[in-house]
């Protein structure tokens, strides 16, 4: 038996133990301005001019929304939301890059914005960053739990959250490359050695075993990962910017290609062999992929 005896009162606190204003952590005064040694978005998605990248800001409070913007200005194409239900409005007319969100806001709050934007098959895809003033580790897996992608807590340093904003659009890309050139057959793809990246590959390698089996669908393979259908849906449109079928499809490809060339079969056997039972409709989905028609590749290799 374990008994804790917790004095009630402050009378047995210090003053400088005693915090009377919870609200501290949104007073823009603790917040230290960005630094001219804050370095630009480093990660390979670095868009061009014409292509910027973009971020959505969504916070209730003014100046710490305008914090944000001035630490991020330089490098994206900004748009801002004072609560969850405006962020869900600028969502419907351009779909950003990376969201960074307040938790504690009226009409709709963090939690519930991030959740809803993982739920959309449109915009599941989108790393989201979660910042509150509250520090309780109950709150903290909330965050988490909603499927955002990190959580910093108020008040934050700027280096801090520019740092994670580079570290996921860095890890995005570099998934993406590494996925890009697994399915095209390019050369070896960049080392990823992540979680992302062992989920990546068991779900090839799934994939690769029942490659002509017509029970591969988006249903069997969220079994197969012990997974609900729209979590693998998240997961798979976060990492490689597919849908479940057209990742699958992709495999399937890819393995149409190896077959073509280390094999002697035709293209209608190799077309049914990897899953597809229409063999129009695989000579076009391998020229979408590939830029070319299974004759030309077989021509090319």
């Amino acid at each position: 038996t374990f008994i804790i005896r917790l004095p009630l009162g402050s009378a047995h606190l210090s003053a400088d133990q005693i915090l009377n204003n919870t609200q501290t952590e949104e007073d823009i005064e603790r917040y230290a301005g960005p630094s001219p040694m804050l370095l630009p978005v480093t990660t390979d998605e670095a868009a061009s001019p014409n292509h910027p990248l973009s971020l959505l800001i969504v916070e209730d409070n003014p100046e710490i929304r305008t914090f944000i913007h001035t630490i991020f200005a330089n490098n994206f194409h900004i748009q801002e939301a004072t609560n969850g239900e405006e962020g869900l409005s600028k969502l419907k007319k351009n779909i950003p890059d990376l969201i960074i969100s307040d938790i504690m806001m009226d009409k709709m709050d963090g939690i519930t914005f991030c959740s809803t934007i993982k739920e959309d098959p449109d915009t599941a895809h989108i790393p989201v960053i979660l910042l509150t003033a509250r520090t309780s580790n109950v709150y903290q897996v909330d965050g988490l739990s909603s499927g955002a992608d990190a959580y910093i807590t108020k008040p934050f340093n700027a280096q801090v959250l520019q740092a994670q904003v580079d570290s996921l659009l860095k890890s995005r890309a570099a998934l993406k490359t590494y996925y890009t050139n697994r399915i095209t057959l390019g050369p070896k793809a960049i080392e990823v050695d992540s979680e992302e990246l062992v989920f990546l590959e068991q779900l090839i390698g799934i994939i690769e075993e029942n490659m002509n089996e017509e029970y591969l669908t988006a249903e069997y393979l969220a079994g197969q990962m012990a997974m609900s259908h729209s979590t693998l849906y998240r997961k798979i449109k976060s990492y490689t910017g597919e849908s479940i079928n057209s990742f699958i499809r992709s495999i399937r490809l890819k393995q149409a290609a190896q077959l073509l060339t280390d094999s002697e079969m035709n293209i209608s056997e190799v077309a049914y062999r990897v899953g597809f039972s229409d063999v129009d409709y695989f000579r076009k989905c391998f020229k979408k992929q590939f830029g070319v028609t299974p004759s030309g590749f077989v021509g090319n290799t």
